[in-house]
């Protein structure tokens, strides 16, 4: 189980540590800067939807260009198709079956003062 604290002098931006992330050398920047907020959990201070992602690859510099056998480059225009076709290097080693992937066994959110 995971439990996040709310915090209004450590708000989520900072907590999640996206003020020092960048793309092609640019800071990425807090889109909820202006929020009226007073808790630090923004946007989380309304009502949302959850969505669970199992993504590959990337283009915004988690996996640095020409390190650890990445088959794509992140400016190439190209970079998803290199990585698809690099199908036969990488696929294997995600196992077979259910070891593939990820399983999420269970989500459970709560509303404030609503259990």
């Amino acid at each position: 189980m995971l439990f996040v604290g709310f915090n209004a002098e450590e708000p989520l931006w900072k907590k999640g540590e996206f003020d020092k992330m960048n793309e092609n050398a640019t800071l990425f920047g807090n889109p909820w800067a202006d929020s009226p907020s007073k808790t630090g959990n923004a946007p989380f201070d309304q009502p949302f939807h959850l969505v669970l992602n199992v993504a590959v690859g990337s283009r915004i510099g988690w996996f640095p260009d020409n390190m650890g056998n990445k088959p794509w480059l992140d400016d190439a225009k190209n970079a998803q198709w290199t990585f698809w076709d690099a199908a036969n290097d990488w696929l294997p080693t995600w196992g077979e079956g259910d070891s593939r992937g990820m399983t999420v066994r269970s989500v459970k959110m709560w509303r404030k003062g609503a259990c």
